[in-house]
């Protein structure tokens, strides 16, 4: 017996071992691998919803998304500050204009962005006391709000939900945002700030809007809009091109040199010609434009259906600036 015993003992010692590690590396029920593949499909939710957001959030340029996080931030201050221009619009009687504590007129676009912020703090306020708004009345003032192109009450919607639907969004952007009888009144910098915001909220533009959105920026002469636009990339070359002939829509002439040096960065055609025969050169006002196009290249002797030349058309509009600079390039008539 001890003999067996003894022969035995390794075989037992085996047996113990394998069970041992049976149970280790056993087959795991349905239940355990329900359990853990309901943890790993979770947890993959979890990384792929962090990296939809930032793809979301990388649609549009760093610089862009840096502008808008600064417009954000901008206003929300703005809000909170306290002002009493409000109150002197109230005390003008008949068509006084209103002045402030230090007796100088108060500009007529203080009193437009004052009266914006007033109306942004009542909606505030009408959103914070009343419990019973729905979503779709919050959703048609914020339309609303687009078209007037208050960028206070846009923020302050936007804020408390308000939205605006995927097959709405090019209407709103085209119609609402873009869209005026009289560019010159709208208000340009609140244009583009309206839209900044927009697209801090959805900021997925696809390329048939974006081409319909710049077209009307550049008709109804937005040149931060344009720049804004561009930024975001994937506008056709032959549009930016075209854009450059419709740079007289640019009211603001202030605005035109800079304007035209975003189109040429973003690859415009410094020689294209309307039907006319008319180049950027021959329509455009501002010395710096005039600039940027000879330096991308333009022709400076290039000949409308006339036979005029941008030299002719400067003298003819008694433009001294311009034709010290076209002739300084080597214009001739």
């Amino acid at each position: 017996m001890k003999k067996l015993s003894k022969n035995i003992l390794p075989v037992l010692f085996l047996v113990v071992v394998l069970i041992t590690l049976s149970a280790c590396n056993k087959e795991p029920s349905r239940k355990d691998i329900l359990s853990h593949k309901e943890s790993h499909i979770t947890e993959k939710k979890d990384i792929l919803g962090d990296n939809k957001n930032k793809e979301e959030r990388l649609t549009l340029p760093i610089t862009l998304q840096n502008e808008i996080i600064l417009l954000n931030e901008r206003i929300d201050k703005e809000l909170k500050e306290s002002s009493n221009i409000i109150s002197k619009l109230d005390e003008v009687e008949g068509d006084g204009w209103p002045i402030d504590d230090n007796g100088n007129l108060i500009p007529l676009n203080v009193i437009y962005r004052e009266t914006d912020k007033e109306e942004a703090r009542k909606y505030k306020k009408w959103i914070e006391t009343e419990k019973n708004i729905s979503k779709q009345e919050l959703d048609e003032i914020l339309i609303q709000e687009c078209r007037g192109k208050n960028q206070y009450a846009v923020k302050v919607l936007l804020n408390a939900g308000a939205s605006i639907s995927k097959d709405n969004w090019p209407k709103v952007i085209i119609d609402k945002v873009l869209y005026s009888d009289n560019p010159a009144e709208e208000r340009p910098e609140n244009v583009d700030e309206v839209l900044k915001l927009l697209l801090s909220v959805n900021s997925k533009i696809d390329d048939k809007t974006l081409s319909q959105a710049f077209k009307e920026a550049c008709m109804s002469g937005y040149s931060k809009v344009v720049k804004t636009l561009l930024s975001i990339g994937g506008i056709d070359k032959k549009d930016i091109s075209q854009a450059l002939l419709m740079t007289d829509n640019f009211w603001q002439l202030e605005n035109q040199g800079e304007t035209v040096s975003a189109l040429l960065a973003a690859g415009a055609d410094p020689n294209i010609k309307d039907v006319d025969g008319n180049t950027a050169l021959m329509l455009v006002e501002n010395p710096d434009a005039v600039k940027a196009l000879i330096e991308a290249g333009a022709d400076v002797n290039a000949k409308d259906k006339e036979g005029k030349t941008a030299l002719t058309l400067a003298k003819e509009a008694g433009n001294e600036e311009i034709i010290k600079l076209l002739k300084a390039a080597g214009a001739k008539e």
